[in-house]
């Protein structure tokens, strides 16, 4: 039996179908990872002037049901808190950290962090949103404990020590960086 379902529709042709099966995911607190960023232009309105926008698209990691949300940051002084709160998420921005940043845009994609989702009602039908981008748990918090040998452990030299003890310090190192996880 042939696959129908990947085939190209003309302009003219008659669409079958009863619609998408979307269900949006509940409000809460997701981890989520960025999988694009397109670049848009906002040509401007009565509550924010021409800017350019970028559109943002996250998948939700940890959500009940698969789930891909898009939320635009509008690159204008009155929405400037959104961009840090996003770059501050993904931790390529320290929290608490006023002094002015220049975005790496090219960095974003493959990034993860946390938001919280919002629902909302629009013609009938729900939707989800990013309501707002969260800042990662302290650093501290995401440290594992160090290894502690037990009694039964296979003594080791001090080569092998001085090794072993160099790469938990770079892990310990890299752990501590904002968005490490």
């Amino acid at each position: 039996m042939a696959d129908t379902m990947d085939q190209a529709l003309g302009w003219d042709d008659a669409i079958e179908g009863s619609g998408s099966d979307f269900e949006p995911v509940p409000a809460g607190e997701y981890g989520f990872r960025v999988v694009s960023m397109e670049r848009q232009y906002h040509n401007g309105s009565d509550k924010m002037a021409p800017c350019p926008v970028a559109r943002i698209e996250i998948e939700l990691t940890d959500a009940p049901r698969a789930a891909h949300l898009f939320d635009r940051l509008f690159l204008n002084k009155k929405t400037m808190w959104k961009i840090v709160d996003f770059f501050t998420s993904i931790g390529l921005h320290d929290k608490g950290d006023d002094k002015p940043f220049k975005p790496d845009w090219t960095r974003i994609a493959g990034r993860c962090g946390r938001c919280r989702v919002k629902t909302r009602e629009y013609n009938g039908s729900t939707y989800n949103d990013v309501d707002r981008w969260l800042a990662p748990e302290a650093p501290a918090a995401r440290v594992q404990a160090p290894y502690a040998p037990t009694a039964d452990a296979i003594p080791a030299d001090a080569r092998t020590h001085a090794v072993v003890d160099d790469a938990v310090r770079q892990a310990q190192k890299q752990a501590m960086k904002p968005g490490a996880f």
